[in-house]
């Protein structure tokens, strides 16, 4: 009913992506992330509170994932 561009459903993505990094799915969790931040670019703008709490979400997932897929340290 909304749209796939609306803001509600940025906020929808945004809260399912964390719920899969909390799971530790981050390779779910990573295009949701992605998704989100698209939409409130485009409808709320570079700076809005929303669009940055959306671009952290993504930071902490990236990181979340990068540390698990981590090569292991040569010995």
């Amino acid at each position: 009913v909304l749209g796939a561009e609306h803001p509600t459903v940025a906020t929808s993505l945004n809260n399912l992506a964390a719920l899969y990094r909390d799971q530790g799915d981050t390779a779910q969790a990573l295009p949701l992330c992605e998704r989100a931040i698209s939409i409130a670019e485009k409808k709320l703008g570079d700076q809005h509170p929303h669009t940055e709490i959306y671009r952290k979400n993504y930071r902490l997932c990236r990181e979340q994932w990068e540390q698990a897929n981590a090569e292991p340290p040569s010995s």
